[in-house]
């Protein structure tokens, strides 16, 4: 039994719907993780704030060792808190380009 090509039109426009709509459900949870992103940006740059208010008080203190670990920690997370959004920025940017 031959097909013809008449015949398989609705199998293959569904088909073709059903791809579009996974691919949409697929963008849908990329969109999600860039809000869990924003909070965890959000809360790396609290922390940061946290760490650089500790730096100054080991300051005064003259606590060179708490300084310097204070220091790093708040140069580390706020580097974080502004890196992530723009990798994943651009990571969204290359997957809706291709």
């Amino acid at each position: 039994m031959r097909f013809r090509t008449k015949d398989l039109r609705p199998f293959i426009t569904q088909a073709r719907l059903l791809k579009e709509v996974i691919d949409r459900m697929n963008d849908m949870i990329f969109m999600g993780a860039g809000n869990w992103i924003g909070m965890l940006s959000t809360i790396l740059i609290i922390i940061c704030f946290y760490f650089t208010l500790t730096f100054f008080q080991s300051l005064r203190s003259n606590n060179e060792r708490l300084a310097k670990q204070s220091k790093l920690a708040a140069v580390t997370c706020l580097a974080l808190g502004l890196l992530l959004p723009v990798l994943y920025g651009f990571y969204i940017y290359n997957q809706m380009m291709r």
